[in-house]
């Protein structure tokens, strides 16, 4: 955590003793615990100030409920001014008893709602006639308004719930799509290549920038408020793909992998304004990797499938001009084939070469 850096903290009591020098050793002195022990200063350091307000609040209230007196300190931060630390006050999260009462299955009135919140230390207020839940400043767990929801079927007890059968008939099947992905998944197994799965949310700069994307913005897709750095929706997997072989870099070679999974894109037609289509990546990386064995593996695939394909050169900023080229069936682009370009490599400081395909499997 300190690597590289300049200056290094150490925290100096009023009799200029060390207390700590975080995040590498407290003193003996005035750091070490004894069964003795009847006072503790506690302090958490890192580099993102939420997470650390999180984590000393969950600390501290542990010791209060062990018996422990909790004191408070000012803070006075030169970018952020003074505070006071720990921040004990409860978080606000807007709720609807719609709802809720819609995800549990039950006709819960508003008074029942705030009994059930209360056995799961959740306050309740109304503001504006809008309500919130009050969540204690320990949990970290509640992050959306389902988690109130798994609260509020906790406190009435799942065993509670009535199951009930839906008044509809209808003939379970297995989604086409599935047997699809399975089948080649099978296939591509069979060839031993190795089946990863990744996240779908991504950062701009993984899913595009590193990969040469420039121009993006008409493509990409923000989360709101999202709780960490990866904020934007996939719209392909070769990024993913790419930065999985950037993490792998040190592993042995051949580094052959593919992924089936969820990509997104604009959909004006849909009632959320956001499409979802399934995709095949198929990356292959080691000295040798070329256009020809990405082809090939493409020809055994289709050849498996029963389909007929046509190739057609193509550029694309992720790969190499001249060794890239659009994948046709019955006409129909479904997706794109060729060589990483080197400065992509770089970029992710992958070490060897990679051919990369990725198809639209939903044509198939």
């Amino acid at each position: 955590m300190l690597k590289d850096e300049g200056v290094f903290p150490i925290f100096i009591d009023e009799n200029n003793e060390i207390l700590s020098m975080p995040p590498i050793i407290n003193s003996h002195k005035t750091g070490k615990i004894t069964e003795e022990t009847k006072e503790i200063f506690i302090e958490c350091s890192g580099f993102n100030k939420q997470y650390l307000e999180k984590t000393l609040n969950m600390i501290v209230t542990a010791i209060s409920d062990l018996g422990g007196k909790i004191y408070s300190m000012e803070i006075d931060d030169e970018k952020e001014g003074k505070s006071i630390s720990p921040n004990l006050e409860n978080e606000k999260m807007p709720i609807s008893l719609d709802y809720i009462n819609k995800i549990i299955g039950l006709e819960l009135t508003e008074k029942e709602m705030i009994k059930l919140m209360e056995k799961m230390n959740l306050g309740y207020i109304k503001e504006k006639e809008k309500s919130y839940a009050l969540i204690p400043p320990y949990r970290t767990d509640i992050l959306h308004e389902i988690d109130i929801a798994e609260d509020i079927s906790i406190a009435y007890g799942y065993e509670n719930l009535i199951p009930e059968i839906p008044q509809i008939a209808t003939i379970g099947s297995e989604d086409p799509i599935s047997i699809l992905k399975r089948k080649i998944s099978d296939i591509l197994i069979g060839l031993n290549i190795l089946e990863i799965s990744t996240y779908h949310l991504s950062t701009k700069e993984k899913q595009f920038k590193d990969i040469g994307i420039k121009d993006f913005k008409n493509d990409m897709i923000e989360v709101v408020d999202s709780k960490t750095e990866n904020n934007i929706l996939r719209t392909s997997l070769l990024a993913q793909s790419i930065e999985v072989l950037s993490k792998n870099s040190d592993a042995t070679y051949p580094q052959k992998i593919f992924e089936l999974g969820k990509i997104f894109y604009d959909d004006e037609e849909n009632e959320t304004k956001i499409g979802e289509k399934e995709s095949l990546c198929i990356s292959l990386c080691h000295e040798k990797a070329n256009f020809t064995e990405a082809k090939q593996t493409l020809d055994y695939l289709m050849r498996m499938m029963n389909i007929k394909y046509q190739l057609k050169e193509e550029e694309h900023p992720s790969f190499i001009s001249g060794r890239c080229g659009k994948i046709f069936i019955n006409n129909k682009p479904v997706g794109i084939i060729g060589e990483i370009a080197p400065f992509v490599l770089k970029n992710n400081k992958i070490k060897m070469p990679v051919a990369s395909l990725e198809i639209d499997i939903e044509n198939l």
